[in-house]
């Protein structure tokens, strides 16, 4: 596979126009689970300065965990972003690339649907940018790739969807609703039909019209939709626009997790300039970008970091989590290819030796809450990497488990992990408990052998 990486509109026209892919977050790219095909060409928009949201405009690089600011007074919109797959992958996954992907069964097409939200496109067919509702994205017969999208009015909305038990569960029917000024309402329903479509609330798709497929029958599917939308209507019309009924939480925050008072603690929150990418403190050359599909992950392991374990590669499990500026990634979803001078990179071996990693790793071990160990250093990132920007972790612990989304325990150790973390901070762990370590980096619970990274790739799929 080829990687682009256009320096212009032009540029991109061009490479659209050879068959390139338009790339966003990357994580189309590295999982089966958010796109079905990818072309041989891919073409990165990371150097067209896509990465700006101004007045409720978002550029399509933009991540979903920064759409934060610009989502307020759009609480149909806020809430289909944080039902997107989890933190750490919202903190991956672009605007441009749910858009572009076309995915039925996303989230955020429907919320922007039913707001009146409009995408900014540059089709190659005509080499024109088009303003387009998120549904004639649909309806496009050439390559495009979408470079921002207006979100709209502010106006008060509801966004519900259903879905199975899986971390990250595409929808299986998913309706948004938004109040217009006239005091009508906006329905937008989409997962269930072969692509989202505005409807009247008391005239909506027939079983016959629905999908009907393995994971749920035609007609379930028009009862659940019936239900979502008589719902959604009913809050906007009796209820706080916007806030979820029923026993569920409201939405978790956009952006990093739960908020948290605590003083801000010395640790890497940007990337420093250079020449060289940072990985746990040693300088690594930038890759060359010749192998594109090459996960973070997998690059990781084969330059020793045996800390960051490899389970789904789907983003799921949240055991190859590293902090990538900052910020806790699941670093199978990472295409190494995007990674640029200057770039840091900490595993939980870095983060181990740091106060924050040492509360948590004390306060884990204190109260036995790890078991076979595959899932701690990527819980230590995630934690370490919060109370390096905060000082501590929250009290809350609903808030710790929000904080928790997109890890994974097996055994059934991330209750008592939740439970314990609440609070901790630093300077309450300065004890013998600092000489605790995590399970032994190089002692994986994964194939390593002497076979090859191509063979461990093999086994770990």
């Amino acid at each position: 596979m080829e990687l682009l990486r256009p320096a212009d509109v032009g540029a991109l026209l061009a490479a659209l126009r050879s068959g390139a892919v338009p790339l966003g977050g990357g994580a189309g790219l590295m999982s089966a689970a958010f796109a079905d095909a990818w072309g041989r060409i891919t073409a990165d928009l990371g150097g067209l300065g896509l990465d700006r949201a101004v007045d409720g405009r978002v550029g399509a690089m933009v991540p979903l965990s920064r759409m934060a600011a610009s989502c307020a007074g759009r609480p149909a919109i806020a809430q289909a972003v944080a039902a997107t797959g989890h933190p750490g992958v919202r903190r991956l996954i672009t605007v441009g690339g749910v858009l572009g992907a076309r995915s039925p069964r996303a989230d955020l097409p429907v919320a922007l649907a039913a707001s009146g939200a409009t995408v900014s496109v540059l089709d190659a067919a005509d080499g024109t940018v088009r303003e387009l509702s998120p549904l004639d994205l649909w309806t496009l017969p050439g390559p495009f790739a979408v470079l921002s999208v207006d979100l709209g009015p502010a106006a008060p909305g509801v966004y519900r969807r259903f879905t199975g038990h899986q971390t990250i569960a595409p929808s299986l029917v998913s309706v948004a609703a938004v109040r217009r000024p006239d005091g009508g309402i906006t329905v937008c329903v989409g997962a269930g039909l072969p692509r989202p479509r505005l409807v009247e609330p008391d005239r909506l798709p027939g079983p016959d019209e629905l999908l009907d497929d393995g994971e749920a029958s035609a007609g379930y599917r028009h009862r659940i939709m019936r239900l979502l939308v008589a719902e959604a209507c009913e809050a906007l019309t009796t209820g706080p626009a916007g806030l979820p009924s029923g026993p569920q939480r409201a939405a978790a925050p956009l952006g990093d997790g739960p908020t948290c008072a605590g003083p801000r603690a010395d640790g890497p929150t940007c990337a420093a300039p250079g020449t060289d990418v940072v990985v746990d403190g040693t300088a690594r050359p930038v890759p060359d970008g010749s192998r594109p599909t090459d996960s973070l992950a997998w690059w990781l392991r084969d330059h020793g970091h045996r800390a960051v374990k490899v389970g789904c590669e789907e983003g799921t499990c949240g055991a190859c989590t590293v902090s990538l500026n900052g910020e806790p990634v699941p670093s199978c979803l990472v295409p190494v290819a995007r990674l640029r001078a200057g770039d840091r990179v900490d595993t939980a071996a870095t983060l181990a030796d740091r106060p924050a990693g040492r509360a948590v790793i004390g306060a884990l071990a204190e109260a036995a809450a790890v078991q076979c160990g595959f899932c701690t250093p990527g819980v230590l990132v995630s934690c370490g990497s919060w109370m390096d920007r905060h000082g501590g972790l929250p009290a809350d612990e609903d808030d710790i488990r929000d904080l928790l989304a997109g890890h994974l325990c097996r055994c059934g150790g991330l209750a008592a992990a939740a439970h314990v973390l609440r609070g901790v901070c630093p300077a309450d762990t300065e004890t013998d408990a600092d000489a605790a370590a995590i399970p032994d980096a190089d002692a994986d619970a994964d194939t390593d052998t002497a076979t090859g990274a191509d063979d461990r790739r093999e086994v770990t799929a």
